[in-house]
């Protein structure tokens, strides 16, 4: 029975979209696809980049949108914390004081709790600081208008919040990514429509 949100409309209160934040490998990319489908039939109103951020459209807008989300999906993966826009937009998320309440997490690989992955994490990403050439791969659409000194300043602020990152993903309750079937999206379906109600 598709969920009920009229409830969320009165007043005249703009409705609050569930966002995604994850890369774009395959099986992340396959179960946005598959949660976009749950969302919408039962009436989860929901933004994704790939339907909403347009031909010629500003993309990094579109990122502090999912900066400033109150319902973000975020698909943690190996190449979703080595991405330096992945985490442009949770290491925004996590700026928040109630962060936790902001995110509804997916784990698509498990391993990115073990030790060996997490010390290989924070090593990534001191390395990258320091690798100017890496820094000045960062000139597409996104990043163009940012000088070397703010990129430099983003990756600081990754390696900053690595610590809020770790303990996060080894302390969140959070479903692996195969579980994500008909049933086992259920949870999170109920979450964001309860969470979406009393937020409006």
């Amino acid at each position: 029975v598709p969920l009920n949100l009229f409830d969320a409309l009165k007043n005249g209160k703009p409705l609050p979209y569930v966002y995604f934040t994850y890369n774009w490998e395959p099986r992340s990319d396959e179960t946005v696809d598959q949660l976009c489908v749950a969302l919408k039939r039962n009436g989860l109103p929901h933004r994704r980049d790939k339907e909403n951020c347009s031909y010629r459209s500003d993309i990094h807008e579109f990122m502090n949108y999912i900066r400033e989300g109150n319902h973000v999906v975020v698909l943690l993966s190996k190449p979703y914390l080595k991405s330096f826009y992945c985490l442009y937009e949770l290491t925004g998320i996590m700026a928040h004081p109630e962060y936790e309440k902001r995110i509804y997490p997916i784990i698509v690989d498990h391993t990115i709790r073990e030790d060996e992955f997490l010390k290989d994490f924070e090593d990534f990403w001191k390395t990258k600081l320091k690798d100017r050439a890496y820094i000045d791969t960062l000139k597409d659409k996104t990043v163009k208008r940012f000088t070397l000194q703010r990129k430099r300043e983003l990756i600081r602020d990754i390696i900053d919040k690595i610590p809020v990152i770790e303990d996060y993903i080894s302390k969140i309750c959070a479903q692996e990514i195969k579980y994500y079937d008909v049933k086992g999206v259920m949870p999170l379906l109920e979450d964001l429509s309860h969470d979406i109600k009393i937020r409006v």
